[in-house]
């Protein structure tokens, strides 16, 4: 009977790890590889607002594990420095460690994901 057991909790912890490795939770630090690029979107009363995102070479999927949502084919994720002045080089490769994912909640969001931003590396060519 402990066998069982101890096999089920193995399954278990083995399941959960593939499942994981599959889809990026939110609630550890998450690695984006991409360029960051600056956007705008006009707003009805003409007025421009400025955002940077980072463009992913490829689409992924995300799962945020504390809203119990998955977003297919992401390819564009909004940053949100909270107010950290980063030296942004526009265009390059770059490595952006979010210290969250959370989904758009304000008319101030463009994406459908937004990184909260901890750490921003350029990647040399």
């Amino acid at each position: 009977m402990i066998n069982l057991k101890i096999n089920a909790l193995f399954f278990f912890i083995v399941a959960n790890t593939i499942f994981l490795s599959q889809t990026y939770a939110s609630d550890n630090f998450t690695i984006l590889t991409g360029h960051i690029l600056n956007k705008k979107s006009i707003d009805e009363q003409n007025k421009i607002h400025p955002y940077d995102v980072v463009l992913l070479p490829t689409a992924r999927d995300f799962y945020l594990k504390e809203e119990g949502e998955e977003y297919k084919k992401i390819k564009e994720i909004q940053l949100n420095y909270l107010d950290v002045k980063y030296k942004i080089e526009y265009n390059k490769p770059a490595q952006i460690t979010c210290k969250g994912l959370y989904s758009a909640d304000s008319m101030f969001h463009y994406t459908n994901l937004i990184c909260v931003v901890g750490k921003i590396n350029y990647i040399k060519r």
